[in-house]
């Protein structure tokens, strides 16, 4: 008995599986792994910025750093971050929303991030939650600045923070903490009474996608962690 071979196994030299011909595993390019050849002169003007724009770079962040820290000091003088919480308003409103937006840019700025938006930020009348994807990491600060800081959810540990912890204050976050059992649902109806508001609290940022038909609400510092995730 005889067959008639494939026009695709005629070009192949009668297998259907060319690596059938040899041991030698193909070669796989990993999406997530960027070989980068770099040329001399393209070495030399990296080795040259490096030695110059880097520490330009340093110290206008560390002037613009020194700068916000005393404003956000007095723009959360005294405003509770637990309890009945009430969304800034007035000259504290003045000083997060405009001032430290603006040097959150020139943060970003001079960190080498060219920001461009495409389209318009829905109001939260509009969008009541803002949801942010894909969480990844320090990213997700761009996002804050470029949407007015919005109520983020993160640990009541973040506070203590030096510095940075005071910056944290401006966003008037959902605290979330690992030591109250009832910090999980608390922190669910927290974000609801946030989100409908009617456009007085600022968007809440969430930073997971949907899932199925709900969203999974998660601390942006801590996801795919067990226990640490609900759906409302």
């Amino acid at each position: 008995m005889r067959f008639a071979m494939q026009p695709r196994e005629r070009a192949t030299g009668g297998s259907a599986l060319p690596r059938q011909q040899s041991l030698v595993l193909p070669a796989v390019i990993n999406p997530f792994v960027r070989e980068l050849q770099l040329s001399t002169p393209r070495l030399l003007r990296c080795f040259l910025l490096g030695l110059f724009l880097v520490p330009l770079r340093c110290l206008c962040l560390l002037l613009v750093l020194l700068l916000a820290w005393p404003l956000t000091v007095v723009a959360t003088f005294l405003h509770p971050l637990k309890g009945t919480v009430e969304p800034m308003t007035g000259w504290r409103r003045f000083l997060c929303q405009i001032v430290v937006v603006g040097l959150g840019r020139l943060v970003f700025f001079f960190m080498g991030f060219r920001v461009t938006v495409q389209g318009r930020h829905a109001s939260s009348v509009e969008a009541p939650i803002l949801a942010v994807a894909p969480h990844s990491s320090y990213f997700d600060a761009i996002v804050c600045i470029v949407a007015g800081l919005p109520s983020t959810v993160s640990r009541a540990e973040n506070l203590a923070v030096p510095i940075f912890g005071r910056f944290l204050r401006c966003f008037q976050p959902v605290l979330v903490s690992r030591l109250d059992p009832d910090s999980r649902r608390n922190t669910i109806l927290e974000i609801e009474r946030r989100a409908t508001s009617g456009g007085r609290w600022p968007q809440p940022k969430v930073g997971e996608l949907p899932v199925n038909t709900q969203i999974s609400i998660c601390r942006p510092d801590a996801n795919d962690q067990p226990g640490l995730a609900e759906e409302a």
